[in-house]
């Protein structure tokens, strides 16, 4: 999905692949850290983040988050999951929906 090596990847921070803001206007790495911050104090997340694939395309995805602990050592577990297709899904939808009004 990120177009790389599994060891690329694995343990480097989120916002290494994401752009330098998200679309809401917010810093990537900011944001990734109340995230991250969040699941550490037991608060899972599940919501949608604008990734960069390791060629620096951009990609749609939905992030689940969930930090746990083995022997007293924490871990946080990212599951990401592309929703590109969706995301353009939703956007035909919606304009669909805009030229019907037009027409009503």
């Amino acid at each position: 999905m990120f177009g790389c090596t599994r060891e690329q990847i694995i343990g480097k921070q989120p916002y290494k692949f994401s752009p330098e803001v998200q679309p809401d206007g917010r810093n990537s790495r900011e944001k990734a850290r109340e995230k991250i911050n969040a699941a550490f104090r037991g608060q899972p997340a599940v919501f949608e983040w604008k990734h960069n694939r390791y060629d620096g395309t951009l990609f749609d995805a939905e992030v689940s988050l969930n930090a746990f602990s083995n022997k007293g050592v924490y871990y946080l577990q990212a599951i990401v999951r592309d929703i590109t297709a969706r995301k353009q899904a939703e956007e035909a939808l919606k304009n669909s929906e805009a030229k019907i009004s037009r027409y009503s």
